[in-house]
Parts: C-alpha cells; sequence; structure tokens
C-alpha cells in the first residue's frame, strides 16, 4: 500500500489546490473491471453505487493510475454517469 501525501505548493507553507487522481484497482470476480478510486486532498475514495465512499490514506499496491478519459472509458463500460468524476467530494471541506 501506498500511502497518499498532499502536493506542497511553490511558495513554503503554502499548497496549492488539490486536483482529483484517478486509479482503478485490481479486477476480482465481483468487479472485472474493477474499482475506481479516486484521490483528493491526500484521501483515497471508493465509487460505491451510491456515490464516493472514504477509504483512507493508503492505496492498494496494484492500483493503476488513470487518466480522465480511462476514467470515462471506466464509467462508460461500467454504465456509471460520468458526472461522478466530477463529483469526488473534498475530505477537508466543512
Amino acid at each position: 500500500m501506498r500511502q497518499v501525501g498532499r502536493v506542497p505548493g511553490i511558495i513554503g507553507g503554502v499548497e496549492r489546490p488539490q486536483a482529483t487522481h484517478f486509479f482503478r484497482a485490481e479486477p476480482t470476480m465481483a468487479f472485472p473491471h474493477g474499482r475506481l478510486l479516486a484521490v483528493r486532498a491526500g484521501r483515497l475514495l471508493v465509487l460505491a453505487t451510491d456515490g464516493w465512499v472514504a477509504l483512507g490514506r493508503y492505496l492498494p499496491a496494484a492500483a493503476a493510475p488513470l487518466t480522465r478519459e480511462q476514467a470515462e472509458q471506466w464509467c462508460h463500460t461500467e454504465e456509471v454517469a460520468t458526472a461522478w468524476l466530477d463529483a469526488v467530494p473534498d475530505p477537508t471541506a466543512v
């Protein structure tokens, strides 16, 4: 497992806004195309049937990074609305 860290900014003590990075968990019998994972603000989330669910801070060792386009293709394959890609919650927001 890899820890998901924060990205430091150019100016000391100031951090740039966190982008969302997508990953695909390795395939299983229940999920032959893997699960869609997202990392935002140093937190790992998984796309469940009812939305994003926080998992913690560690990526599975076999998680493969995905581009936005690859994440969209995963959504099409799994018949999931691509709008979920823009709906990844910021776990640091209050």
